[in-house]
């Protein structure tokens, strides 16, 4: 997780990440796969910004739902204010962990599956 500041506008800025991860060396596999790098816009001062074709979604649409999102997130910036939820970084993990909990079906881990999609014992 990073915080920047910038004078690009977040579809400038999604593109510059997209060139990030490519120099890293993330190769596209398939929607929701596994991969190298994975660079997110979370949140961008207050815009909400919904791009028409989905590519960019601002804030990021489950960043609320997520707690390896949120943990880094109120490390780094515990003010950083979801304007769509109406709440802090800190309020919204507070609420996810507690809402976690109270549900003993819910999943709190999703671990990697390693290439090939074998796990081995």
């Amino acid at each position: 997780a990073c915080k920047v500041s910038t004078s690009l506008l977040p579809d400038e800025l999604l593109k510059r990440a997209k060139e990030v991860e490519e120099e890293v060396g993330r190769e596209h596999r398939y929607r929701w796969g596994p991969r190298e790098v994975d660079v997110d816009i979370i949140l961008y001062d207050s815009i909400v910004h919904n791009a028409p074709n989905l590519d960019l979604q601002i804030p990021h649409l489950r960043a609320h739902e997520r707690d390896f999102v949120l943990g880094p997130l109120c490390d780094i910036h515990p003010s950083a204010f979801h304007p769509d939820r109406n709440a802090t970084s800190c309020q919204l993990l507070q609420g996810l962990l507690e809402s976690l909990k109270a549900d003993s079906c819910a999943l709190t881990r999703v671990l990697p599956v390693p290439m090939g999609g074998r796990v081995e014992d």
